[in-house]
């Protein structure tokens, strides 16, 4: 068994004693708070595009643009907290509001093939230069909407839908492997803040004011970068695109106050 079997089996442990220690009054309305742990397969597609400005490159006197793609798939763990108020509707409907805020570990790789290998025309005819890029997830914080239905013996069934904001973290590094002046190299790292947005459906279950919480969400976000200025044979506009679809699943406990 894994380190990371282990630790999701060792917290499925402590929320299912701290549920069990639960007991007293149904859940009512009012605040609560929540923690729960996320396992999210992440599908990303990456293009990367090499430019030069017009005049720079004899073989292209006007300037010239390459694009090339690939996709890798990996997943992303989290640790999440959040704070919210419930409140009942007509008949069983639920509505809540929460503040959400996750720290994440992990991290998607992939490598784009490229064909240029020291030519004496830097740009090839159909690919980019070849590297290694990977993404990471640092930490985000968001809001996240559920609308719920009762369905009695102290369970739940809702929808879910949110915004997040999300620090990531790109890294990639080319190289053309030529030598001397046909030699292209390059190596680019850059955080930024994207909006990833979210919708789902779960289930909780408990009785008082302790709640297991199950839930399935998609998401999706996109991010790009670039480096160089395109005005130098050895310094191409190298532009960095990337597309995030996410499916993951969380296990959580909440308690109401």
């Amino acid at each position: 068994m894994n380190q990371e079997m282990r630790l999701y089996k060792g917290l499925l442990t402590v929320l299912l004693l701290v549920f069990s220690w639960g007991a007293g009054n149904a859940w009512a309305n009012g605040f609560y708070a929540g923690t729960g742990i996320h396992m999210e397969f992440a599908d990303i597609g990456h293009a990367k595009d090499v430019r030069y400005n017009e005049g720079v490159l004899d073989a292209y006197p006007v300037g010239t643009y390459r694009v090339t793609r690939d996709s890798s798939e990996d997943s992303f763990h989290a640790l999440s907290l959040s704070l919210g108020y419930r409140a009942a509707l007509s008949g069983r409907l639920w509505f809540s509001g929460e503040i959400e805020g996750a720290v994440y570990s992990g991290t998607v790789r992939g490598h784009l093939e490229g064909t240029y290998r020291g030519d004496a025309v830097p740009i090839p005819s159909e690919q980019v230069f070849p590297g290694e890029w990977k993404m990471e997830k640092d930490h985000s914080y968001g809001l996240n909407a559920q609308l719920g239905y009762e369905l009695g013996n102290h369970r739940s069934v809702y929808l879910v839908a949110g915004v997040q904001r999300l620090e990531a973290t790109f890294h990639s590094a080319y190289d053309n492997h030529g030598s001397g002046v046909a030699s292209i190299r390059g190596e680019i790292r850059r955080t930024r803040w994207v909006t990833p947005w979210l919708i789902g459906a779960g289930m909780e279950f408990g009785s008082g004011p302790h709640r297991i919480d199950v839930r399935a969400h998609y998401s999706e976000w996109d991010m790009a970068v670039s480096d160089g200025d395109g005005a130098t044979e050895q310094s191409a506009l190298v532009g960095y695109g990337m597309d995030v679809e996410e499916a993951g699943i969380t296990l959580g406990y909440v308690r109401l106050f």
